[in-house]
């Protein structure tokens, strides 16, 4: 199987030196949807939550991942608690991933560049989607929300790959959908991003 030159994917990244061999993929909506209704989510966060610690108080818009980060904040002894009402909700919806055709594709041609998932969604479940889409091995490394418990944009997760911060600003990239928590970490920590949802790319060097 040969890259697509058509792909959006394949032409953003030949826009880049061939040095930028550290590709950094979001998982929902990147390379898979997740079939959750999120806002449904977030409003059975918020009563599951105010079951067990009444005295929390979220602000309106806050996504699931912001709601568990702040409660993490003031209560990080109940991560399990916190956790498990995501656990639940994407357990649920395990082996019924929706893959996104172009990404997927991109995936199943083998390349010299090293790819990490960097995810707001647990680290089980995106195991889950990638051995369902059979692209495990196509990745070093996959990072969940629950193995940094601090939501994209933050951009604590890029401690985690494993690269020093040398390597992480000259030879990254990150793949993603969403402006707000992948295109922020790529601005805070100076890495160019491609959003594969409105077809644009971010130098932010």
């Amino acid at each position: 199987m040969e890259l697509d030159g058509d792909s959006f994917i394949v032409r953003a990244l030949n826009s880049f030196s061939s040095c930028r061999s550290i590709i950094i993929f979001d998982y929902d909506l990147t390379i898979a949807r997740i079939p959750i209704d999120w806002d449904n989510a977030r409003e059975k966060f918020r009563n599951y939550i105010a079951r067990f610690i009444p005295s929390i108080k979220f602000k309106e818009g806050l996504r699931l991942d912001e709601m568990e980060s702040l409660v993490l904040t003031d209560y990080p002894e109940k991560y399990k608690l916190i956790y498990s009402f995501r656990k639940k909700i994407e357990t649920e919806v395990s082996n019924n991933h929706e893959p996104i055709k172009e990404t997927v594709n991109f995936l199943k041609v083998k390349t010299k560049r090293d790819y990490f998932v960097i995810s707001n969604n647990l680290h089980s479940t995106v195991i889950a989607g990638l051995n369902q889409l059979s692209l495990l091995s196509s990745f070093v490394k996959v990072i969940g929300i629950d193995d940094v418990k601090s939501p994209k944009p933050s951009i604590k997760s890029l401690s985690l790959l494993g690269k020093s911060t040398n390597e992480i600003k000259n030879k990254s990239l990150f793949i993603g959908d969403s402006d707000f928590t992948d295109g922020k970490l790529c601005l805070n920590a100076k890495i160019p991003f491609i959003n594969i949802v409105n077809k644009r790319i971010h130098i932010n060097a």
